[in-house]
């Protein structure tokens, strides 16, 4: 299941899901925007597990949730626990990171 963050309420959004896998990034970011359709193809493999777009910069507080200094980053939460990221356009990355979901 893929969900773009259309307000800043990641904290709920996880709430809702024992697992999520996040991808930060952002429109004026080009590894995030040629990561972006492969993340999305991703998770219509992975439909147990959300997979949400969450702009950086126009949700800050949902950003807060995970530390990090580059984007793309993708970030694994367990029960809204941070347990695994990685930063970079490498979808083995996001493979990787979505592995410690399983």
């Amino acid at each position: 299941m893929y969900l773009k963050l259309e307000f800043d309420n990641l904290p709920k959004l996880l709430e809702q899901y024992d697992k999520v896998l996040v991808m930060y990034g952002a429109d004026w970011c080009d590894d995030c925007t040629s990561l972006h359709p492969e993340f999305e193809k991703l998770a219509d493999n992975h439909t147990e597990i959300p997979f949400v777009y969450v702009d950086s910069d126009k949700f800050p507080n949902s950003r807060d949730l995970a530390e990090f200094e580059f984007i793309p980053t993708i970030v694994a939460f367990d029960f809204s626990k941070n347990i695994g990221q990685a930063e970079g356009n490498n979808i083995d990355k996001v493979k990787s990171v979505l592995g410690k979901l399983k």
